[in-house]
Formats: structure tokens, sequence, C-alpha cells
């Protein structure tokens, strides 16, 4: 059992194969590093893991596997790093229950829980990513980019704020970007919902049509990639655009399929200005 994230570093070091790691204590726990793992770890303890930095919190090595059972992470209101995340996944993160929540990032291109390239896999079957603020471009609370893949079975994306206008724009609560690899969300449970973005509650695909190459042109691979939303179940609702969606907007080179969900009470402030200045 652990108390310090200096011990959850070192059991984490220590571990041999698979290992749940279980908190211990009635008290915040201060997070000022990041654990870097290629191992297949479990935590575990219902404990508060506190920001004191914006370094990143977790960081899931290529070949490595976090499951997130009951743990709740408080951002603090911590800002994040240029370009960087609070939990950044290369391999595989599944999020069981717990929170993050609380994170107040001021810049550009992060993603407060990301899964970056094409062997990085996010599944959530339970848990809360809520209450968190971003205000720059190219942001997400949920990044899934360059490849990688979601599977959104439960739990709950809800009631986080992303700022439209000036330097704060292009930003989802989600993002299934089609950069640099085809990446793909697949969601049949839980719940997206009273977030607010300049593109809402999910963009497909790319920001702008002037996106859909990547930065290596030479790289053929890298042309013309693809955001795909399968959506099978689950609730995308009450969720507020600026521009451009609402519950979804797809755009650039987003794919949407949908055989199931529900789809319910978003709406797009673009649409209601034109309408007042009509009347």
């Amino acid at each position: 059992m652990q108390s310090t994230i200096a011990e959850l570093q070192q059991a984490i070091n220590d571990a041999a194969e698979a290992t749940e790691i279980v908190f211990n204590c009635r008290y915040a726990i201060n997070c000022y590093s990041y654990s870097s793992c290629r191992k297949d770890i479990t935590l575990k303890g219902g404990v508060t893991l506190t920001r004191t930095s914006s370094s990143i919190a977790f960081d899931i090595k290529e070949g490595a596997s976090l499951t997130w059972e009951d743990i709740i992470l408080d951002g603090n209101a911590k800002d994040t790093n240029y370009k960087s995340a609070v939990i950044n996944n290369q391999g595989k993160l599944t999020i069981n229950g717990g929170e993050v929540k609380n994170i107040n990032s001021t810049l550009p291109m992060v993603g407060i829980v990301t899964a970056k390239g094409p062997n990085a896999v996010l599944t959530m079957n339970g848990g809360s990513i809520h209450d968190n603020y971003m205000s720059n471009q190219f942001t997400n609370v949920v990044k899934i980019t360059e490849g990688a893949s979601f599977f959104m079975n439960g739990g709950d994306i809800s009631n986080n704020t992303l700022e439209h206008g000036g330097s704060s724009v292009l930003n989802a609560a989600v993002g299934v970007e089609g950069i640099k690899g085809n990446s793909t969300m697949e969601m049949t449970g839980g719940t997206i919902t009273g977030n607010t973005a300049e593109y809402g509650g999910i963009l497909v695909g790319t920001y702008s049509t002037n996106y859909t190459r990547s930065e290596n042109w030479s790289n053929p691979a890298y042309l013309y990639s693809t955001g795909t939303l399968k959506l099978n179940g689950g609730t995308i609702s009450n969720n507020t655009a600026a521009t451009l969606g609402g519950g979804i907007a797809v755009n650039g080179t987003g794919k949407l399929i949908m055989d199931g969900g529900t789809i319910s009470g978003n709406k797009l402030l673009l649409v209601e200005v034109l309408v007042s200045m009509t009347t």
C-alpha cells in the first residue's frame, strides 16, 4: 500500500509483471512529478492526488498499461505545459472509475487526457472527466490523435469549459483528430454532456479543411489522415458550440458512422445569433 508519490514511483519501478497498487491514506497526495511506466499497473484506493505543478502527472509509454480504478486526480487549478497533457498515453489506459477534474490549461495544443500514436488505446468504462477549463487553441479535454483509438463504454465527460474567441479557438471537449494517422472513437455507452467549446462536444476530423495535410508533406502516410466516430450507443447532450457543431462537429477529413446512441439538447450559438439578427 502506497501513501506518497515517491512510494508510487518506486512501486512502479519495482513491478515485474501486472501489479496492483493500492493507496492507503486519508489525505491528498501532492502529485509533483510524473510517473513513467512501461509496465502493467492498476491504481486504486479511493484517494485524491492533487497536482502542484504544470507537469505531466502520468506518462504511459508505448507497450505499457495503466488501469485507473477509483483515484481522484484534482488539478488544483494548475496549468499545463505547451503541447502537453496531464495524463499522456501512448500505450493502454483503462478508466473504470474515479475522476479527473479542476485542471486550468492556458496553453495551446493540449489534451488533458491524451491518447497519441497508432498503438495508443484509451478505454473508458466508468469515471468522470469534469469541470476542467481550457483557454487556448487546438485543445481538448480528451484528445485522440496521430492514429490513436478511444472506446467509450461508460462514464462521463461533462461540464468542461473551453473558451472561444480571440486565440481561444479551434477546440472541442473531445477531439478525434485526423492528423498523422487515422484516429478513431467508438462510443457504446457513457455520456458527453454540458460542455462548452468552439466546436462543442466532439470534433471529428480536422479543425479546418486547411489542416487536412500534416506538417510532414513528404510522407504519404501522413496525407489526408482521417478521424472517425462510430456512434453505437451512449448520450451526447446539452453541449454548446460557438461556430460549428453542437454535439458533434464533423469537419475536414472527419467521418461519422451512427448506428445508435442519443444526440439531444445540443446547441450552436452562431445559429442563435443569426436568428436574433433577422428577427
